[in-house]
């Protein structure tokens, strides 16, 4: 079932690419009569999360393979950055404070958000990128490329698994894509047939970080648990955390809790009941964490993209997510997800709020799968 948007939605975005045309068709012109060369850029825009800026590492190989002398660049939005720091597939990352991939507030952005957007775009247009792509079909992805001067200009007809779709005005190259399909597959649906790029069996790990692993403990199997999510519908009742590592401690497993800065509140209710190691950890040590664990536990967020990308098995908890677009591909992976009447949704608002896809998840699932990936290897 697809993520269903509102009419009004739908319209907005389709009068969007029509002002976007209007106002950006000189430049569009002129953009197809400059000559194009393959030694020239390609640029990758992805200015939202960690997840989906995760979900790009399937095209860099593929990408890499196709176009040997090309540069790839990313564009992303603040702090992303320092997921692909070092990655010698990518030659720059530029970023800027995108206001509609805020979390919250201030999606409008101020005069100098937008004067720093089209900056960064400046920037990347002087380097006369010849390629542009868009997986997610986003018209304002599509602009950015224009912006950035990109000849060729490759994205999706449909925006990720929903009922927005396209007219392309903005693109040189459109593809058509299933209406439900995995976010790794489209983005390399997108190589295949927009690029013509031949691409070889979907493999793990396919993410590249220069950051050594860390292990917490010496012991084995080290499980880390992630218990945090960015939106509340995606989280998980805290007193279920505690009774997992209560579950996990009596088998003589002892987890690790790791979250983000901010999160101190619920790593200090479970570590405190449970006498657990509580990590704060920002993206650099993140990275390194997942990468030297034997199994991470968490919830639909980036980590669990992390963890996958990276080739760490992961057990994972899903909600009101979409589910066909982001769960866990790897061998090893595993899930625990009760599909609902209402799933996906947009998590603005639960409608059932005392009975929610979150809370229909139980400790014995969660811990069944836990030991399942464990007892093999």
């Amino acid at each position: 079932m697809p993520l269903t948007y509102s009419k009004k939605t739908v319209l907005l975005n389709s009068m969007l690419e029509l002002l976007a045309f209007f106002l950006l068709w000189p430049k569009v012109l002129l953009l197809r009569c400059s000559s194009s060369s393959k030694a020239k850029p390609i640029v990758l825009v992805e200015p939202f999360g960690m997840g989906d800026i995760l979900s790009l590492s399937v095209m860099l190989d593929p990408l890499s393979e196709a176009f040997p002398d090309v540069e790839i660049l990313l564009l992303t939005k603040k702090g992303n950055d320092e997921v692909y720091a070092g990655d010698p597939r990518i030659a720059r990352v530029y970023t800027a404070p995108f206001p509609w991939s805020r979390l919250s507030g201030g999606k409008r952005g101020s005069i100098r958000d937008w004067l720093n957007v089209i900056k960064t775009c400046r920037e990347i247009a002087c380097l006369k990128p010849n390629i542009g792509l868009d997986t997610r079909s986003e018209i304002r992805s599509q602009i950015l490329m224009v912006l950035c001067g990109c000849c060729r200009r490759v994205g999706f007809t449909n925006y990720l698994n929903t009922n927005i779709n396209v007219r392309g005005l903005l693109l040189t190259t459109k593809v058509k894509k299933p209406d439900a399909m995995h976010r790794y597959e489209m983005n390399r649906l997108l190589l295949r047939e927009g690029l013509g790029v031949a691409l070889s069996p979907l493999r793990f790990p396919c993410f590249q970080p220069t950051l050594q692993s860390e292990r917490l403990i010496s012991s084995e199997p080290v499980v880390l648990f992630h218990v945090g999510a960015r939106w509340k519908y995606r989280q998980w009742p805290t007193e279920r955390w505690v009774e997992l590592g209560g579950r996990l401690n009596a088998e003589g497993i002892e987890p690790c809790v790791v979250g983000a800065p901010g999160e101190e509140d619920v790593l200090n209710r479970i570590c405190g009941e449970t006498g657990f190691t509580k990590v704060v950890a920002g993206m650099n040590r993140l990275i390194q964490l997942v990468k030297g664990c034997d199994l991470l536990v968490c919830l639909d967020s980036g980590p669990m993209h992390l963890a996958q990308t990276l080739g760490t098995p992961v057990v994972a908890m899903f909600g009101p997510g979409d589910f066909d677009l982001w769960q866990p591909l790897g061998i090893r992976d595993r899930y625990v997800f009760h599909r609902l009447p209402c799933n996906p949704c947009l998590q603005l608002d639960c409608v059932r709020p005392d009975d929610s896809c979150m809370r229909k998840i139980a400790v014995n699932e969660v811990f069944d799968q836990i030991i399942g990936v464990l007892k093999n290897g």
